[in-house]
């Protein structure tokens, strides 16, 4: 679809994570999964929780029927997220005729999400999608996932994994009774789960307060347990790297920069190291998650190994080129641009951004421009960026930062931008006479300084202008103003939206 960003697909994303060779049945959770009533399952809770392995041994024990879509800091766009949907269902085998048929190219995520559904609805087999890693939706994303489930047919389930602090809420589908949580105390493993856990690593058995994480946190404690070693996730960590060969150990901390690991890895990051060295990690004990053929380093790991190798500045900033470098070439975007930007590589992030930059105006991203502008060095932004920050923040409800950046973009270099910045700041405040000036100001501003984004520039100003008529009690200077000043049919109704 010509709308949607293009990409290489990433198959680890759409397989269910292989069995745990220490896997513990947890009945009384899988039970609350297997409840054909309920529609929505989110797991709520941090990360080494289990969330993961218990949908993964619940995927496995159906009859097929299952997608699973692993989601990554690409799906906070609500455009990426949606392509994702599409990929999981192509990656299932799903009959997508009604969305490949091209009716929809270059519509918006809401109207291109229905002809997905569709396509969901037609099929005549129950299916349960999973989303794993929930905590990477935005706001707008979440939303695009609630409108999926609205309109998504009797039969059909959605599960999502994620942490507790996430957009996606379960609460409107518990209160409607088609939803169910499993929140991080339900996660905890009881008394008699521990107890079987013990047998299975031949350890003696251990309080059951406090234990969580599946594989980490229990994995590691067994460890510690068998090794008599010092408790604590940290030191744990330490003693199993340091079971790792040397040159293993030296790696491993560069490996880091990466959420997906295989064994061509350490070559796309220029390290050299055995063929064999995921098999070794996985022989010490550390937690990683097997996805296909690939191998998901759990969080704690990566934050363990990502801490030491921030220690070397130099070997930090070579290996986060390389991944960006990796990004860009699978059509990630967002992650290429953090990847240059702790690069030091701000040139490369800023031609990143300014490819994502019409997207973000057409879908009203506001808070992805935010979360990647504001990690952008003041001194690099050119003025349409520094100005798109402005407006970001003003949409979203930081009015005085808006203002100030606005005001010093305005300082440095007028753009019609910063000006119309200004003046949504201005109506926020009722300072209706400042809002006069700020569209007077950002229409000069066209008027004397050619740009490519003057046309955009203009709309939104004269609809500020209409919107200021209303607002002081003119409609009909309004109305004579909106007609006298745009002479084509889509930028009217865009000025008439208000």
């Amino acid at each position: 679809m010509s709308s949607l960003p293009a990409r290489r697909r990433s198959h680890v994303r759409f397989s269910v994570p292989e069995p745990m060779p220490q896997g513990l049945a947890r009945p009384r959770l899988q039970e609350q999964l297997a409840d054909l009533t309920i529609k929505v399952a989110a797991l709520l809770a941090p990360s080494g929780y289990g969330k993961t392995v218990l949908l993964a041994q619940w995927a496995r024990q159906q009859n097929g029927e299952v997608i699973w879509l692993k989601l990554h800091q690409e799906d906070r766009d609500a455009h990426f997220f949606l392509q994702s949907l599409v990929d999981a269902f192509q990656h299932f085998g799903l009959n997508l005729s009604y969305w490949k048929s091209g009716a929809i190219l270059e519509t918006s995520p809401s109207r291109a999400l229905l002809a997905l559904l569709h396509d969901v609805n037609n099929h005549t087999v129950d299916l349960t999608l999973i989303v794993d890693g929930g905590e990477h939706l935005s706001d707008d994303s979440a939303n695009l996932l609630n409108a999926f489930l609205d309109g998504l047919g009797e039969g059909h389930r959605v599960f999502v994994a994620q942490h507790e602090a996430s957009s996606f809420q379960i609460a409107p589908f518990l209160a409607s009774g088609i939803g169910t949580e499993i929140n991080a105390s339900q996660l905890r493993f009881t008394e008699h789960e521990v107890d079987v856990l013990a047998q299975t690593f031949e350890a003696d058995s251990l309080p059951s307060g406090g234990l969580h994480g599946w594989p980490a946190g229990v994995m590691l404690g067994f460890h510690a347990q068998n090794n008599q070693l010092q408790a604590g996730t940290e030191h744990l960590l330490l003693t199993l790297v340091r079971r790792l060969p040397e040159d293993i150990q030296q790696a491993l901390p560069a490996l880091s920069v990466m959420e997906i690991w295989t064994p061509m890895t350490p070559s796309v990051l220029h390290l050299k190291l055995p063929g064999d060295w995921l098999d070794q990690v996985r022989r010490v004990g550390l937690p990683v998650l097997q996805q296909g053929k690939a191998f998901i380093p759990h969080d704690a790991l990566r934050e363990y190994l990502q801490g030491t190798l921030q220690g070397d500045e130099a070997q930090f900033k070579t290996v986060q080129g390389y991944a960006a470098q990796q990004a860009d070439r699978e059509g990630r975007p967002y992650a290429a641009t953090l990847h240059f930007l702790a690069a030091g590589q701000i040139e490369s992030a800023l031609n990143m951004i300014q490819n994502l930059v019409p997207g973000w105006y057409r879908t009203a991203n506001w808070k992805i421009a935010i979360d990647l502008l504001s990690k952008v060095p003041d001194g690099f932004l050119t003025s349409e960026l520094r100005s798109l920050l402005a407006l970001s923040l003003g949409e979203t409800g930081e009015g005085e930062r808006a203002e100030t950046i606005a005001r010093r973009q305005i300082d440095l270099s007028p753009t019609a931008t910063a000006y119309y910045a200004l003046s949504f700041r201005n109506y926020r405040t009722n300072d209706f006479d400042e809002m006069q000036r700020s569209i007077d100001g950002g229409l000069e501003t066209i008027r004397v300084m050619p740009s490519p984004t003057n046309q955009r520039d203009t709309i939104q100003l004269l609809r500020s202008q209409a919107v200021l008529y209303i607002s002081t009690g003119k409609p009909e200077e309004a109305l004579e103003f909106s007609t006298g000043q745009l002479d084509f049919n889509s930028v009217l109704n865009s000025i008439f939206d208000i």
